[in-house]
């Protein structure tokens, strides 16, 4: 691992497992909605009884259908990246606040890449287009990981 002045650079993270603690902070976690938001377990497998739990959810809200359609898809992207690179399973919990509705997937797995999914992924790269995808059809992405796993949120305004 590279050092710098006997720090470990932020590249470094990126193939650990578990961040060491100077890599993280409290204020990086993101605050509890403030009702009981609806939940659903997943993982390996057909992703989906999650696409019609967001479908449903997204239209009980009053999401229109072409934007249910695109939160779908986000949600099941980062779905498939909680199996694949995130320990095989996942949460997925949404609510409303504030006029928005917000999909939070949270796994057990760690990635330091504090801009993930803000540059388009060149044409011929082999996947990593998930979190592309939600910064595209989202309204707001907020990531966070820490040593107990990542929280993806979206958050898509009720327009």
């Amino acid at each position: 691992m590279a050092s710098v002045a006997g720090r470990m650079a932020a590249d470094d993270f990126v193939a650990m497992k578990t961040p060491p603690p100077s890599a993280w902070n409290s204020y990086d976690t993101l605050p509890e909605p403030a009702g009981q938001p609806a939940l659903l377990e997943f993982g390996a497998g057909p992703l989906s009884k999650l696409r019609g739990f967001v479908s449903r959810h997204a239209i009980a809200a009053g999401l229109d259908p072409a934007r249910t359609v695109d939160l779908v898809l986000v949600v099941n992207e980062v779905a498939s990246n909680s199996v694949l690179h995130g320990g095989g399973n996942g949460t997925l919990r949404i609510w409303q606040d504030d006029g928005q509705l917000v999909c939070e997937v949270s796994d057990s797995g760690y990635f330091y890449e504090r801009l993930a999914g803000s540059k388009r992924p060149p044409p011929d790269q082999e996947g990593g287009r998930g979190l592309w995808l939600a910064n595209q059809l989202c309204d707001l992405v907020q990531v966070r990981s820490l040593p107990h796993g990542t929280v993806v949120r979206l958050h898509t305004r009720l327009r």
